[in-house]
C-alpha cells in the first residue's frame, strides 16, 4: 500500500497505513517487540496519530486483529443462513479461511505468534471473534451428523486439524522457502490456492460419512 503523503493525508488513509504498517512489524516482532516509532517510520505517518486513532499501540494490535477477522465473520455469519447441506457448508467453511490466509499471509504470522504466546495480548472483544469461529464449525458439524453426511466427529479435533492445518502452511511460508534455497531441497513450494483447495478436498473427504474404501 502507497504510503499517505505528509502533505495531503486523510484519516481512512492514515488509518490504512498505520495498519499495514503494524501487520508487518508484529507479524515478525510480536507486540513487546515492536516501537511505536517504528511503526511510525514504516507507515510514513507521525506516531502520534497511534494514540489518535487507535488509543496506543494495544489498540492498534487489536484493530489488526478485528480488521482482519471480521471479513471473514460477516461471511460466517451467511454460512450459518445457508440451508444447503453440511459437506457444502464444511467446504465454504475452509474456503473462507483459505482465502483469508492467502490474502494476509502477515495476518496469519502474527495470530500464530499470538496464539503460542496464549493470547496474552488478546483484549476481551477478541475472544468471541474466536468462540464465532468454534460455534460455527461446530453448527455445520451437528447438521451434517443430523444429516447423515458427516461423521461422528469431536469439534476440538475438527477444529485444531482446520484452523491448525491452514495456519501452519501459511505462517511457515518464508521459512520452507529458505529452508529449499539453502538445502538445495527439489521441492517446489505449492502455491496457496493449489494447497488450500487440496486441503479443502483432504478435510471434507476426511469428514465425510461416506468415504470411499481404502
Amino acid at each position: 500500500m502507497p504510503k499517505p503523503s505528509k502533505r495531503s493525508r486523510n484519516p481512512e488513509q492514515t488509518k490504512d497505513a498505520l495498519l499495514a504498517a503494524a501487520e508487518e512489524l508484529f507479524s515478525s516482532r510480536g507486540l513487546d517487540g515492536t516501537r511505536t516509532d517504528d511503526i511510525a517510520k514504516a507507515s510514513g505517518v507521525n506516531k502520534a496519530m497511534i494514540s489518535y486513532y487507535f488509543g496506543g499501540k494495544d489498540g492498534l494490535y487489536a484493530a489488526v486483529l478485528s480488521t482482519n477477522m471480521d471479513p471473514a465473520l460477516e461471511s460466517l455469519a451467511r454460512l450459518r443462513e445457508s440451508t444447503r447441506p453440511a459437506p457444502e457448508k464444511l467446504a465454504d467453511f475452509i474456503r473462507i479461511f483459505g482465502e483469508l490466509h492467502m490474502e494476509k499471509p502477515r495476518f496469519s504470522e502474527m495470530l500464530f505468534r499470538e496464539l503460542l504466546s496464549g493470547g496474552v495480548n488478546l483484549d476481551r472483544n477478541a475472544l468471541p471473534r474466536f468462540l464465532e469461529v468454534f460455534g460455527t464449525l461446530r453448527a455445520i458439524l451437528e447438521q451434517g451428523r443430523a444429516e447423515g453426511t458427516l461423521r461422528e466427529i469431536p469439534i476440538i479435533h475438527a477444529h485444531l486439524s482446520i484452523m491448525g492445518g491452514l495456519m501452519f502452511f501459511f505462517s511457515t511460508g518464508r521459512f520452507r522457502r529458505r529452508v529449499a534455497e539453502e538445502a538445495k531441497i527439489p521441492f517446489a513450494d505449492p502455491p496457496p490456492a493449489e494447497f488450500v483447495s487440496f486441503f479443502k478436498d483432504l478435510m471434507t473427504q476426511a469428514f465425510s460419512s461416506r468415504r470411499e474404501p481404502q
